[in-house]
């Protein structure tokens, strides 16, 4: 298949302010948009809005496509294009393959799902690069529809490159939610689920699952989606590592890294992050600041899954403990931390130890959250921690 036409990224404002500018868009979702503009204003050629801008004078801002776009309809619209401007602010200008400008809308309720399925499987293999954007980021729409799941799944199987786009304020809190708590990233992905994911066509969803079964079953699908979006977040963080100025800011993106490897068992490319991360801290904290003890507590956790020497490990976690709860406080999130992983060092050498130091941390959390209160997902990141165990 030659490769789609899309639209140029400066076309999508050019479309904004030919019908009113951002005012007569604000609150509209992309579904509003499609019905309200891109038919109204393509009704005389009855063509899609890509081919309708051919036979205007913008149509310079037609080209191959070079992304596809992956969005669910009930996003407002100009939060998509925020999305878009922040993911391309730095690159050049994309020409984007977007399903509202690119299909026919007049024709749309004639074509069979085959069609569909064809169109979105060939047109997203011959542009090879796919972009979903997510909102919110903790909660995203695009991982509970059907078209949205099926898009990832076809991206996967065709080796295209993927890619997640937010709002600049989505990405702000993104990033900082994974550095304070890694667990809010697993929580996220806990919402994937392809056999639940909806449509708003009915049929579409049967086709739909009706394929996923036949060519890869739910359960695989979501386990590939999963991989799919955890390499994503190991990129972003590899890129933040790359690119940031700061040295602490380095050292908080190495230390989220080594503690996804950690959580992968990953332990000897965790060990790398950590012994950077942990440098990064001395050099520019001390040895006695909290946050550079916290990463001192997690390099010894990797090199004790390394080593499985109780001697290497037990010191240097005891002594951060004792210093960290002196410093953060025997509630703080890193004290505990640390007191887990100790706890689980135990398990196997000490079983007594493992259980007392173990029964302090659930004394302490059920003090923070209540009994049984798992709701917290720093609460579900301990809980996640002891069921790997």
């Amino acid at each position: 298949m030659a490769q789609p036409l899309g639209l140029t990224l400066g076309y999508f404002h050019c479309f904004i302010d030919i019908h009113g500018g951002r005012s007569a868009f604000q609150g509209l979702t992309t579904a509003q948009v499609c019905f309200q503009f891109v038919v109204p204003f393509t009704t005389e050629s009855r063509l899609s809005q890509v081919d309708h801008v051919l036979n205007t004078n913008d149509a310079d801002c037609v080209k191959p496509a070079t992304w596809y776009v992956s969005h669910a309809w009930s996003y407002i619209f100009l939060e998509v294009i925020e999305s878009l401007d922040y993911f391309f602010a730095d690159k050049d200008e994309p020409v984007l393959w977007f399903c509202v400008f690119a299909n026919n809308q007049h024709r749309a309720a004639e074509m069979p799902f085959t069609w569909w399925q064809t169109t979105f499987r060939q047109s997203l293999e011959a542009i090879g690069n796919v972009l979903m954007i997510l909102h919110p980021w903790d909660n995203p729409v695009t991982l509970t529809r059907s078209w949205c799941v099926f898009e990832v799944y076809v991206s996967i199987v065709v080796n295209a490159n993927f890619q997640v786009a937010m709002a600049s304020n989505q990405a702000t809190v993104f990033m900082g939610d994974l550095l304070t708590d890694l667990g809010s990233f697993h929580n996220m992905l806990s919402c994937v689920n392809s056999k639940d994911a909806k449509s708003t066509v009915a049929s579409n969803k049967e086709s739909i699952d009706q394929v996923i079964e036949a060519e890869v079953g739910f359960v695989a699908l979501d386990r590939m989606v999963l991989e799919k979006f955890e390499k994503w977040m190991r990129e972003t963080l590899n890129e933040r590592i790359a690119s940031s100025a700061c040295d602490l800011d380095k050292a908080e993106y190495l230390k989220t890294l080594e503690k996804w490897k950690l959580i992968h068992v990953s332990f000897d490319d965790a060990l790398i992050d950590a012994t950077k991360a942990y440098a990064i801290y001395v050099d520019e904290l001390g040895p006695d600041d909290p946050r550079t003890l916290s990463a001192q507590g997690i390099q010894s956790i990797v090199f004790g899954y390394l080593t499985q020497q109780q001697s290497t490990w037990e010191p240097v976690l005891v002594d951060v403990i004792a210093k960290l709860e002196k410093t953060l406080g025997e509630y703080h999130d890193e004290t505990l931390e640390c007191m887990t992983y100790l706890g689980m060092f135990y398990k196997e050498q000490s079983p007594t130890k493992a259980m007392d130091m173990l029964g302090i941390v659930y004394s302490r959390l059920n003090e923070i959250y209540g009994p049984m209160a798992c709701k917290n997902s720093r609460q579900n990141s301990y809980t996640f921690v002891l069921k790997v165990e």
